[in-house]
């Protein structure tokens, strides 16, 4: 699957087995996320305000410094997080905290030339954007730790095997002592 971003394609992902979406319908939502990616590339910001760009606007340019593009990973992420927070699934910190990290991170790479300029380590103009990568690339890391926890059904299948699950009967003491010595390998023929 072509994916224009890493976020679009951990939609898919998180659709599939977080959520438990159809194979179909994650493939429908995750296209109709990255359509709404591209669109939002296209959108220009100039003196007039906000929009698709016009021939006879001169002076537009991409919005928050081209940041637009990650505000609806930024808005799937949180959403699909507290869907999972609901649900008391595991993994809804990890996303989370990932939207929190890419919320800032999308904030910096907004402000980078603004403050390019004024941001200066060791006498060196730096601006924001490094910090962009970096805090990007934790928010990816969380992504991917997300993923370690368990599908659709993680929370609920251990409360669902303790209901089914039958509950062991008591034993004697000898029955206790029998079943040790089997397992120690002392008994050779069992009864």
């Amino acid at each position: 699957m072509w994916c224009r971003s890493p976020y679009s394609c951990y939609l898919g992902f998180a659709l599939d087995r977080f959520l438990g979406v159809p194979p179909g319908f994650t493939v429908l939502l995750v296209i109709g996320f990255a359509a709404i990616m591209a669109l939002a590339t296209q959108v220009q910001c100039a003196q007039g305000g906000i929009g698709f760009p016009e021939p006879e606007l001169t002076d537009a340019k991409p919005c928050l410094n081209g940041s637009l593009f990650y505000l609806p990973a930024l808005v799937a992420l949180v959403v699909v997080g507290l869907i999972l927070h609901e649900r008391g699934q595991k993994a809804a910190p990890w996303l989370l905290w990932a939207a929190a990290i890419l919320a800032v991170s999308i904030t910096l790479r907004s402000l980078d030339l603004a403050l390019c300029d004024k941001v200066l380590i060791e006498g060196h103009k730096v601006g924001t954007h490094f910090a962009w990568h970096v805090l990007n690339a934790v928010a990816l890391f969380l992504l991917l730790r997300a993923s370690l926890e368990g599908g659709p059904a993680s929370v609920t299948h251990a409360e669902e095997l303790a209901k089914t699950a039958p509950t062991p009967k008591p034993s004697s003491k000898a029955e206790d002592e029998a079943a040790d010595e089997k397992a120690e390998g002392k008994v050779l023929f069992p009864a």
